[in-house]
């Protein structure tokens, strides 16, 4: 049982007649609420603080409804708040209470609606003043309070700048307590304003697939995935020999090296012929990954590689490939070796959290670690993945999304080309392949010219984003004219609709707003288009893989399976061996049902792979069971 600590009756009048302030008004406040006994009607807005955002211990607890807000004195974690409960940000507020959304009877998530309604700060702070005028103290205000009273006290504040919710509520209890009672306020208030908005789609959205995806992703951050500690520690020694390799070279190729992060690297690469031309804020020439690409006409490290080993290779892009190889290694130590292995519980699992309202596109993304940090395609990555485990006596189930975006791709423009690469019930064609080999390039740059292509870039832009000579993008930019007529219009649709609408939408609704298009500078708005043209084909793909998680947990529970990550167009899925085909089978047919409903032509299908670990796949007819 949650418990704060026992404040003065006249102490708890003062603390509701400021919530009542701030509600501005409504009925007179109750005694102190106790366990048990906490009134509710049809609705109720619950918020909590808590001592942090990882390992949360609450301190606060509130309630409000349409009468104003009240402290509640302590909660059973078993308490079934109301037939409706609200919060901002269900999956932070939920399991600190002890409550499983998969088991409450209704319930909204006030961060959720606002983000499928697309506004784009989501902080309860700003959405109260920006939509019901409310202005009431934000957390960064009442900090600074209580470290005012702390060192009037002469008591030393815990922290430099921010101080936790318990240190605020022992020194300014008073301001911490009206806050507190402000936000549950303030998240019925906004419910009531967001439910009552004349917006069908946005909603149907959220019922159907944004709100239904956070108990999943909450189970998710709770399981955990396990991760194999003896592994981990064999690849933290050999990247320290690569590190000490890479830095040796390094140094070879350029002179005087000492960090790959140093303030004096900028000296060292422009002494040797690198071309900087990007600064800090502070007046200092930038250093960052973008700025070396930028130095050396690359837009990628991918192009930058494929650039070393061609005959258009020059001194300064060997020297910056050589500088970025070396942070990508020491990144990928500090992140997946070092920092993991500080991230492990007990049980050696890692609990990452899965953030659904971030990416502009809908994308799922991940941190604390970002998993999707890794190396997709090289030995190291798959070393990584290697240490990422399935519960005991399960398979790791990994599905993959064949060539996901090329299949939206192609029944966006519904070109014929791109189509009669991908048949049902029969094999599908790579189109990006297709195109290098009709021109003689590798599979990247013909990739990079395509999607050049359909956000109406010329052959000049073309040649530097693909990294090739202006002769010849300009033949490649004349094929794909010629061969895939309908990409090139459909970057043209693509324009009118952003410049009819004002935004443009996912398959799934998923509604995005491009306001750099209409910039006078000619790059912000080329960007823009760029971002948009993305956006149609990455957020389908999110729409996709949100959709399939929704509808595919029972399947997964059913078969004995848990959900361990979604990364990039892929699942890992922790399942029994014998169940692992079956479950396959079930998400693929539901896949191809969820493609129908979008108004898809072209088949989608998954590819199927299991074995001990992330990193360790084979096919699953391969598998002996």
């Amino acid at each position: 049982m949650l418990r704060r600590p026992q404040l003065h009756e006249r102490f708890i009048e003062s603390i509701a007649e400021a919530a009542l302030a701030i509600a501005g008004g409504g009925r007179a406040p109750a005694a102190p609420f106790m366990v048990g006994h906490i009134p509710f009607g049809a609705s109720l807005a619950a918020d909590i603080e808590t001592t942090g955002t990882r390992d949360k211990r609450v301190v606060a607890f509130t309630i409000a409804d349409s009468g104003g807000g009240r402290l509640v004195e302590g909660v059973d974690p078993s308490l079934e708040l109301s037939d409706h409960t609200i919060m901002h940000d269900a999956k932070f507020d939920g399991p600190p209470l002890g409550i499983d959304l998969f088991d409450l009877p209704s319930w909204d998530d006030t961060m959720l609606l606002a983000y499928t309604m697309r506004y784009p700060e989501l902080s309860l702070k700003t959405l109260e003043k920006k939509l019901l005028n409310m202005d009431s103290l934000t957390y960064e205000q009442l900090s600074a309070m209580a470290t005012v009273e702390a060192r009037r006290l002469k008591l030393k504040p815990r922290n430099r700048k921010i101080q936790p919710f318990d240190f605020i509520l022992e020194h300014v209890p008073l301001a911490a307590e009206r806050y507190a009672v402000g936000d549950s306020v303030a998240t019925f208030r906004l419910w009531q304003h967001l439910v009552g908005l004349d917006d069908a789609r946005a909603m149907e959205r959220y019922h159907t697939i944004e709100k239904p995806l956070v108990p999943i992703l909450a189970k998710m951050e709770s399981d955990g995935v396990l991760v194999d500690r003896e592994r981990l520690t064999a690849l933290g020694a050999d990247l320290d020999h690569v590190i000490a390799t890479q830095r040796e070279w390094v140094g070879v190729v350029l002179p005087g090296f000492t960090s790959s992060l140093s303030p004096k690297l900028a000296k060292l690469l422009t002494d040797r012929g690198v071309k900087l031309t990007q600064y800090t804020p502070s007046g200092r020439l930038a250093i960052s990954e973008p700025a070396l690409l930028h130095a050396v006409g690359c837009e990628s490290i991918t192009q930058l590689h494929e650039r070393c080993e061609s005959e258009f290779m020059r001194e300064p892009d060997h020297i910056v490939a050589a500088v970025l190889d070396l942070r990508e290694v020491e990144t990928l130590k500090d992140t997946f070796v070092d920092g993991l292995a500080k991230r492990l519980d007990a049980a050696s699992r890692v609990h990452c959290l899965w953030n659904q309202m971030v990416t502009t596109t809908g994308r799922l993304s991940s941190s604390d670690p970002n998993l999707q940090n890794q190396p997709v395609r090289t030995a190291l990555g798959k070393r990584i993945r290697m240490a990422f485990r399935p519960n005991p006596g399960d398979v790791w189930l990994r599905l993959d999304a064949s060539q996901l975006e090329l299949r939206i791709m192609a029944d966006y423009t519904r070109d014929p080309t791109l189509l009669a690469a991908y048949p049902r019930n029969a094999p599908a064609r790579d189109v990006h392949q297709m195109a290098a080999d009709a021109m003689r390039i590798e599979r990247a740059p013909a990739k990079n010219a395509m999607f050049e292509i359909a956000y109406g870039g010329g052959k000049d832009r073309l040649a530097r984003t693909a990294g090739i000579p202006l002769n010849q993008a300009a033949e490649f930019w004349d094929h794909i004219h010629r061969t895939m007529p309908g990409l090139v219009e459909w970057g043209r649709e693509t324009r009118r609709l952003l410049e009819s609408q004002g935004y443009l939408e996912t398959r799934g609704g998923h509604r995005g707003y491009f306001p750099t298009y209409w910039s006078p500078n000619g790059g912000e708005s080329a960007e823009a288009f760029r971002s948009a043209v993305n956006f149609r084909i990455q957020g389908t793909a999110a729409d996709i893989f949100k959709m399939l998680m929704v509808r595919g947990h029972q399947y997964i529970k059913e078969l004995g399976g848990v959900l361990l990550v979604q990364v990039h167009d892929e699942l890992g899925i922790s399942v029994g061996p014998y169940n692992a085909e079956t479950l396959a089978d079930e998400l693929q047919v539901e896949l191809s049902l969820i493609a129908a409903e979008l108004g898809f032509v072209v088949p989608l299908e998954l590819t199927a792979s299991c074995g001990p670990s992330w990193g360790e796949q084979e096919d699953l007819e391969d598998l002996n069971v």
